[in-house]
């Protein structure tokens, strides 16, 4: 969400300090993940909010071995997925995590966001179309 490692781990830091300050709101009906996650997005946005800035992806980050061939085109593919998903709306950006960086399934999706699940649905068809046509245009037809 912040395409900035040492941000991450500030708002990681924020959302621990949070949860436990806030322990007592936790409903143990609910599963806990889902909540402390609900924390996670909510500090990420509005950290968002607050600096609204985009910084590139280094791209040594991104590199695990391989040829040099292969590792320039994970870094273009990488720098490209990076920069559309940069761009998406925060809720189709959100879906977009949740489901495929946090394999979260859709009911755990809707939970998390604190909407139906046909909400999610609709927000992750609908982000999955932006991010294909993102892609497309810079040439990308398939990760």
């Amino acid at each position: 969400m912040t395409n900035d490692r040492d941000d991450a781990q500030d708002i990681a830091q924020t959302v621990f300090v949070k949860a436990y300050e806030k322990l007592g709101s936790y409903n143990p009906r609910y599963r806990f993940f889902s909540w402390i996650y609900r924390i996670g997005i909510n500090e990420s946005l509005n950290y968002r909010g607050r600096t609204r800035r985009f910084e590139e992806i280094d791209p040594e980050q991104l590199s695990d071995g391989g040829t040099a061939d292969r590792k320039t085109e994970e870094v273009l593919v990488g720098g490209a997925i990076e920069k559309s998903l940069m761009s998406l709306s925060v809720d189709n950006r959100t879906v977009i995590i949740l489901r495929h960086f946090l394999d979260l399934n859709q009911a755990e999706m809707a939970h998390v966001l604190e909407v139906p699940e046909k909400t999610v649905k609709s927000r992750l068809h609908t982000a999955r179309q932006n991010m294909a046509a993102l892609l497309g245009r810079k040439g990308i037809t398939h990760v």
